[in-house]
């Protein structure tokens, strides 16, 4: 969906072309490396560069880790793309401690590892149902 967004600000009518791809994510998980390898093929090219929020880490995620800086190599344009707040019901901040809790330390009480379960599929539909202005603020650079 970031992917998205940042094509119909970037390329706007245009068909990108793959190596015109350079992005900065502040997010560590395979799967959003993986989505933008899979859609651009930045990684594979050394376009890709992950550079994460001062004191964070794949355990100790915030928020902020989910900034992605789209490129456009051939112009030098840029935007910048955040996951809104909203996203991550009830707060982000409890959302990442409980992910914490569950993912890495093992110390979740059952009631936590199904509250992490459900909010997660929270979220997942959010991302899938919508709209870009609801889902991510962003700024051109």
């Amino acid at each position: 969906m970031a992917t998205q967004l940042a094509i119909s600000q970037l390329w706007r009518d245009e068909i990108p072309k793959r190596g015109d791809f350079k992005i900065i994510s502040a997010c560590p998980t395979e799967g959003t490396k993986d989505a933008f390898e899979f859609i651009t093929r930045a990684k594979t090219r050394g376009d890709f560069t992950l550079k994460l929020p001062e004191g964070t880490d794949i355990a100790s995620m915030t928020k902020n880790n989910w900034t992605f800086t789209f490129i456009r190599k051939t112009t030098g344009e840029q935007i910048e793309i955040r996951v809104k707040e909203e996203v991550f019901s009830p707060s982000s901040e409890e959302f990442f401690k409980i992910r914490k809790k569950v993912k890495f330390e093992g110390t979740a009480t059952l009631k936590e590892k199904e509250n992490f379960k459900m909010v997660k599929q929270e979220i997942k539909q959010k991302l899938e149902n919508w709209q870009d202005n609801k889902l991510f603020g962003f700024e051109r650079k």
